[in-house]
C-alpha cells in the first residue's frame, strides 16, 4: 500500500509551478494597471453625486462646469477634463449630467485594453 500511494500522489512539478508563477502575474499586472482607473471612476462619480447638495438644477450649464472644474482638481483628477467627459442636459423639471468617457491602456507589446466609463445622474 506504501508504494501504491507513492505513485498516486504528486505535487506541482516544474511547468505547474512556471505556469502558476505566470497566471499570477497577469492577474498583479491587470490589477495594477487597470485599479487606478476604476478608482477614478469612483471619484468621478462621487464628484457628480456630490452637486446634489448645491442644487444643480437652479445653477446655469456654466456654473455647473466651474463646479466640476474646481472639484476635480480638489480631488486630483488631472488627466481627466470634465469638457472632455461630461455633458450636461437640461430639461424641465430636472438636469442630467452624463459621464461618458474611454481610457486607453497599453497592456503588452501592441496589444492595449479599452475601458468605458459611462453613467448618468439626474437631478431636480
Amino acid at each position: 500500500m506504501n508504494g501504491r500511494l507513492r505513485h498516486g500522489v504528486r505535487g506541482l512539478g516544474l511547468w505547474g509551478y512556471v505556469g502558476l508563477l505566470l497566471g499570477v502575474a497577469v492577474v498583479v499586472t491587470l490589477v495594477l494597471r487597470l485599479a487606478p482607473h476604476y478608482m477614478n471612476f469612483q471619484t468621478v462619480q462621487t464628484v457628480v453625486e456630490g452637486l446634489g447638495e448645491e442644487s444643480p438644477h437652479q445653477l446655469s450649464k456654466r456654473q455647473i462646469n466651474e463646479m466640476l472644474v474646481k472639484r476635480f482638481k480638489i480631488n486630483s483628477l488631472y488627466d481627466l477634463k470634465p469638457k472632455d467627459i461630461l455633458e450636461v442636459k437640461r430639461g424641465k423639471d430636472q438636469t442630467v449630467v452624463a459621464v461618458d468617457y474611454e481610457v486607453r491602456e497599453p497592456l503588452v507589446a501592441n496589444a492595449d485594453v479599452i475601458l468605458r466609463f459611462q453613467r448618468e445622474f439626474a437631478f431636480k
